[in-house]
């Protein structure tokens, strides 16, 4: 190791270790990382911390999170590397997905980034891995002050001493993926053979490394301990009417549990302190409370626990309770409970179905049965506060069939079976814990045949392919039997489908992709957050067949509701585009099983039979139907190779004898437009499906004028703009290089037809009315790129608020002037004051202490699903002060 002293080691170092692991075969990786941990531990005395966090990023949990990910790196480089935003390495990393933009690295940012940077940067060498890890926590301490501009900098500081490589094992640290071909599991297991049981219990690199340092000693007990992360126990998945085999392997008495839909937590109390840990080892403690005094639930908590009791852990859901109708909520409602506030119409409620530690002991090696009556003895319910799981006794596979029926009927999400002798294993999946769910048996949810709208390249092994999905439902028509036009974004999927269906599937459809376009909703596409990456025509794409959990609302999706847990069962070949489910089907069977797409009884034996909905069949209209345009000769080429779509009648020809023409002429004549079609030629204009194909403004829709013109002359005519209904943008935009925008021609005397035309169009046109000023998104990019995304002159540019009590016009207590003052300062600084709360309100601000006002801002938040932020005035006044908007999460209530 070169330049490596006792107490440094260089950062190139461990790159080049990391690139000779990750280009290694298999069975070479293990050989590499054995010499190399062997050589370190021979030349340095420290226990391999340093190293092992950056190899485990993931598991890191003494740094808090960086909030870089690869599009915040992508703008970095091309700003620090001074690139035109069109230029071919600036696309590689925004695009950095696409095979088009990025090649073969498609789907690796580091790997795009170190192809951008190797001609571009020097040798670097300069950085020790202390040197880096000082920076990194001084990228997460600036990420936690909300402090972005100093955050780029000491990125951007870190990023000009290093070299390519070194920049990109750097990427790879901070996006929190090494991609060296080595699970977390075998390197654990390699650099201690108990580092892997510690970590459960503790979810600590450091302790790791400090008790594990010499691979020689062995720990021979590894215990759960008070105030230290580990990871729960988790349940083995399960069709029910495979549940005999278990009671074959264990007969007896069973427990029963309502399977809970919230945020799996552990908590650990001593003597009045209480610290709240989630399933990944993460610290909510400070929403919660950490103390009788302090956090939304444990003041309310400490008057349940008896008086002798001294210490415990529970392990246990963290579910909101609706405190008006006395049940509890799921994930699907898109709360989440860290935020909610006893009192409120929905309230943290801390849902007990174990306990590892009493009063000083250890408990996970004891029997379930033997914790669980311990656990009678910790804490006296309270309804929406703290409660015990139910809990029930089985004897036989009928049994827990029975139950979760009754779970079906309930709407709960399903069930889970517990050996009474199991013990408590962290991290453990098949000792004894069983999950059963109706989506596990075959064929017990309903199906739902959706089409593909949109696409996503996808990542590690499927990189460079499109392997997840934005899928559409139809919009009715206005006509019945047509073909919809519109389609609404509805779920993203991505699961379900084997690399080999994921190649047919592409070899079928990767002509038909397109990009997208920053800003771009193509014509009969509607989504709303969720954006693809790539797009699709309805008429080109493939229907999917879908099974889910459940409908819950969402705004990610036009639709206004999204599918829980999606899965793709079947790609619909067979299936034409036109035939997938609509949305008046989709809401129809929300409104009827209340959103749960699984409402039958299952059976113990016979497989459920598949439930599908059921497509009304289309009825083409006898207006639509073919001329019989097989016996037609042709006479002239003068539409040769143009395909054309007649939709009406002109004057007094019938729209088949103007097909007749069109033939006769050398064109090809087709019923409904498609991607090669030139153009569609109209005579009526009253007509249905005409207005809807000119809403799609995305054809060629030509007067019937124009064709009667070329016959007479013999000639293809050019379009003029008022030949023109709707125009594709392609000749949109040719047409703007030809003709002003009153359609008078730069380049052809004015005719009196022309000139006539022009001048209704001026006539019509508010010649007064100022060009239209920048939009904000175009402001915000200017701004960008002149105040580095902090321009502390319009901090609140984005933000549309509510401000409680206070209504304009009517005269002010003297409580009132603070709010007043906020709102002065508010709008000095470009925030825009609302009159309602609405779904375009982004913050309801009420004065400091204000509960009532709040109250009801909540409630309406929660009853409408609307989705802002409920802060004090004084974030206002402190953001004005601090000339930046303030972390909102600070002035809650």
């Amino acid at each position: 190791m070169n330049r490596t002293t006792q107490n440094h080691v260089m950062f190139i170092e461990f790159c080049e270790f990391c690139e000779n692991i990750s280009e290694a075969k298999r069975e070479k990786k293990e050989e590499i990382f054995k010499k190399y941990l062997f050589n370190y531990r021979k030349k340095h005395d420290d226990n391999f911390y340093r190293v092992l966090r950056f190899l485990l990023p993931n598991l890191d949990r003494e740094r808090s999170a960086y909030g870089i990910k690869e599009s915040t790196l992508a703008k970095l480089y091309i700003r620090i590397l001074c690139l035109d935003k069109q230029s071919k390495d600036a696309k590689k990393l925004i695009n950095f997905r696409s095979p088009k933009n990025a090649g073969s690295s498609a789907g690796d940012f580091a790997e795009v980034a170190y192809e951008v940077l190797k001609v571009r940067c020097a040798d670097g060498n300069k950085l020790t891995i202390d040197d880096v890890h000082i920076h990194l926590d001084n990228i997460a301490l600036k990420n936690a002050e909300n402090k972005k501009c100093e955050l780029e900098n000491e990125l951007t500081t870190m990023a000009r001493q290093m070299s390519a490589e070194e920049q990109k094992w750097l990427i790879r640290i901070v996006l929190k993926d090494m991609k060296i071909g080595f699970g977390h599991i075998k390197l654990l297991s390699l650099f201690h053979p108990d580092a892997k049981e510690l970590y459960d219990v503790s979810q600590s690199l450091v302790k790791v490394c400090n008790k594990l340092k010499d691979p020689s000693v062995r720990l021979h007990e590894i215990e759960i301990t008070l105030f230290e992360p580990f990871r729960p126990m988790l349940a083995e998945r399960c069709d029910v009417q495979n549940i005999e085999k278990h009671f074959e392997k264990k007969s007896g008495k069973w427990y029963v549990e309502e399977k809970l839909d919230g945020e799996r937590s552990q908590l650990h109390y001593s003597e009045g302190k209480f610290k709240y840990i989630s399933r990944n080892g993460f610290d909510f403690t400070e929403h919660f409370g950490s103390d009788s005094v302090s956090g939304s639930l444990s003041p309310h908590l400490t008057k349940q626990i008896k008086s002798s009791v001294k210490s415990f852990i529970l392990d246990g859901e963290m579910m909101p309770w609706n405190s008006k109708y006395k049940s509890f909520g799921n994930k699907g409602m898109n709360i989440d409970v860290k935020y909610l506030r006893v009192g409120h119409w929905h309230q943290p409620c801390l849902c007990v179905f174990d306990v590892l530690y009493f009063n000083g002991k250890v408990l996970s090696n004891h029997p379930l049965h033997q914790r669980l009556a311990v656990l009678e003895h910790i804490f006296t319910p309270l309804e929406g506060i703290i409660m015990h799981t139910s809990r029930k006794e089985v004897n036989s596979s009928l049994e827990v069939l029975n139950a979760l029926n009754e779970a079906i009927d309930n709407q709960e999400e399903g069930i889970v079976v517990k050996d009474p002798n199991s013990i408590y294993k962290p991290s453990a999946r098949r000792e004894g814990w069983i999950k059963i769910k109706p989506e596990y048996t075959p064929g017990a949810m309903v199906e739902l045949d959706m089409l593909i709208i949109g696409g996503y390249f996808g990542e590690g092994r499927k990189r460079g392919i499109v392997s997840h999905f934005l899928l559409g439902l139809a919009v009715p028509p206005d006509l019945p039997g047509s073909d919809p036009v519109v389609f609404e974004s509805v779920c993203r999927v991505g699961s379900g489908c084997t690399m080999e269906e994921l190649a047919e599937l592409g070899k079928k459809i990767e002509k038909s992709w397109r990009k997208l376009k920053t800003g771009e909703c193509p014509h009969g596409l509607k989504w709303t957050r969720e954006k693809p990456e790539l797009w699709i025509e309805p008429q080109n794409s493939v229907v999917l067949q879908v099974k889910a959990t459940e409908i819950v609302k969402s705004d990610e999706y036009q639709v206004g509701c999204t599918l829980r847990f999606p899965r793709i069962e079947k790609v619909r070949y067979d299936k034409p585009w036109r035939d997938c489910l609509t949305t008046d089907e989709f809401f129809k069977l929300q409104k009827e099983s209340s959103g749960k797409l699984c409402t039958d009884h299952i059976s113990q034996t016979s497989p459920t039979k598949k439930r599908k909905i059921q497509i009304p069949r289309r009825i083409v209209g006898a207006q639509l139907s073919n001329s019989e345009l097989n016996s037609v000769k042709t006479i002239t080429s003068l539409f040769l190779d143009k395909e054309i779509c007649v939709l009406t009648a002109y004057d007094r020809l019938t729209k088949q004898e103007l097909e007749v023409k069109v033939k006769e002429n050398g064109g090809n004549v087709v019923q409904n437009p498609g991607t090669e079609t030139y153009c569609v030629i109209v005579g009526r204009q009253d007509n249905i499906r005409v207005r809807n194909i000119c809403l799609l403004n995305k054809y060629n829709v030509v007067k019937a004028e124009w064709l009667m013109n070329c016959l007479d002359s013999g000639t293809l005519v050019p379009w003029k703009p008022s030949d023109m209904i709707t125009k594709s943008p392609e000749t949109a935009e040719q047409l703007a290089l030809l003709y002003d925008k009153y359609d008078c021609s730069y380049t052809e005397p004015i005719t009196i037809e022309a000139l006539e035309w022009s001048l209704e169009k001026i006539k019509n046109t508010n010649i007064n009315e100022e060009e239209e000023p920048p939009s904000q998104k175009e402001l915000e990019e200017v701004e960008n790129l002149l105040f580095n995304d902090e321009n502390k002159y319009y901090i609140f540019r984005s933000v549309n608020a509510y401000f409680g009590q206070f209504e304009t016009g009517k005269s002010m207590d003297k409580a009132d002037l603070p709010l007043f003052d906020a709102i002065l300062k508010f709008k000095s600084l470009s925030g825009k004051v609302v009159n309602e709360i609405n779904e375009n309100t982004t913050h309801v601000i009420v004065r400091d202490n204000d509960f009532s006002h709040f109250n009801e801002a909540y409630e309406i938040k929660v009853q409408k699903n609307l989705n802002f932020f409920i802060v004090k005035h004084s974030w206002v006044l402190e953001s004005w002060a601090a000339e930046k908007k303030l972390n909102e999460e600070l002035y809650g209530f």
